[in-house]
């Protein structure tokens, strides 16, 4: 179950816990997918042909609880996301991918400082 619920999050990243099957459709063409996929997905979790797939209609039909979803979500970015081992915590109320993007980005503005810093020494 765990490759379908992080395809879900994957498409969800709005994290509206709602997938339209417009954004289904773009993640599958984003990744040669089976175009088939949408049919399948749309049969599966949203049998009334609303246009959008919900977080708990999903959880439902793979016969999960969404609180055991999210754990799979967590579990997973746990083990693949990290922060840099420059980075220290100094506050964790934000999601890691959140704490990920903030340090990646203040990293490449400090490398980007420094090497702007060594170029205006060239002009001393």
């Amino acid at each position: 179950m765990e490759p379908f619920v992080q395809v879900f999050f994957a498409i969800d990243k709005d994290e509206t816990e709602t997938i339209s099957i417009d954004e289904l459709k773009s993640y599958v063409a984003a990744n040669n997918l089976d175009e088939m996929m949408v049919t399948k997905w749309q049969t599966l979790f949203d049998p009334n042909r609303t246009g959008k797939i919900t977080f708990k209609k999903f959880c439902e039909v793979l016969g999960l609880s969404p609180a055991q979803a999210v754990a799979m979500k967590t579990q997973h970015q746990s083990a693949t996301m990290k922060l840099h081992p420059d980075v220290t915590v100094i506050y964790e109320q934000l999601p890691l991918d959140k704490q990920i993007a903030i340090s990646n980005k203040t990293i490449e503005l400090a490398k980007s400082t420094k090497k702007l810093d060594e170029k205006i020494k060239l002009f001393n």
